[in-house]
């Protein structure tokens, strides 16, 4: 079976480890609402994203899955104050974001900044 998950980047920055395909991973999984990645994916895509990684306490209680990373994409995108705020929040920018599949080790605390990726399984 493949799965898509979803790996934020700042999780792998800060403690995380990086992978690349073929390595076996851990990591605890949770379900997806494809809406919380729409603005970033389009809509088409987020519906693909089966679950997403997580390390920073919203895990508990749920056993690490292992598996075989088979392929990374890497997603990026630019985040910005959409006109007419008030609250100066960045959000993504509606444009469309860059993918490419990366063959290199992605994440943990020595990579080099990406905005987001997700791991295919």
């Amino acid at each position: 079976m493949t799965l898509r998950i979803w790996v934020d980047d700042w999780q792998m920055q800060c403690c995380g480890e990086g992978f690349a395909p073929g390595d076996v991973v851990s990591w605890a999984l949770l379900e997806v609402d494809p809406e919380d990645y729409a603005d970033i994916l389009g809509s088409e895509p987020a519906a693909e994203v089966d679950f997403r990684e997580e390390h920073h306490g919203q895990e508990e209680g749920r056993a690490p899955t292992s598996m075989e990373v088979v392929s990374v994409v890497e997603v990026h995108c630019r985040y910005e104050v959409p006109p007419g705020a008030t609250d100066k929040v960045n959000y993504p920018f509606r444009a469309r974001p860059c993918w490419y599949r990366s063959r290199r080790r992605t994440g943990g605390r020595r990579a080099g900044r990406m905005s987001a990726s997700r791991a295919t399984w």
